[in-house]
C-alpha cells in the first residue's frame, strides 16, 4: 500500500458470495473460505470492479459517517489483511 492512487481488486481466483448479511470469498488457489463482514463488507463489491484507497476510504467514511482519520485506518487494516490473504490484488497507479 505504498501509494494510495493504486487500484485493487479482487483476485480473479475468489468468487464472492452474499449470504446472510456478510461476504464469504472462497479462494480457489488455496481452496480457503473467508467470511467479510463490518466495513470490509461494503468494499467487496466494489474491489470486484477495482478501486482506488483513497474511494475506499470515501466509501467508508460516507457510509458509517466517520471522519476520515477512522475511515483511512480501518481501510488500511481492512487492505492489509485482504492483501496478505491473497484475496485482492494491487494493480497499481492507473496509466
Amino acid at each position: 500500500m505504498d501509494n494510495d492512487k493504486n487500484t485493487y481488486h479482487l483476485s480473479e481466483q475468489v468468487l464472492a458470495v452474499e449470504t446472510n448479511g456478510e461476504y464469504v470469498l472462497m479462494d480457489y488457489g488455496s481452496g480457503k473460505f473467508f467470511g467479510i463482514r463490518g466495513a470490509a463488507q461494503i468494499l467487496v463489491q466494489p474491489l470486484q470492479t477495482g478501486m482506488t484507497f483513497d474511494a475506499m476510504v470515501d466509501l467508508v467514511q460516507r457510509h458509517y459517517r466517520v471522519d476520515a482519520v477512522l475511515a483511512e485506518t480501518d481501510v488500511r487494516k481492512i487492505l492489509s489483511r485482504l492483501l496478505d490473504a491473497g484475496l485482492v490484488l494491487d494493480r497499481g497507479a492507473p496509466q
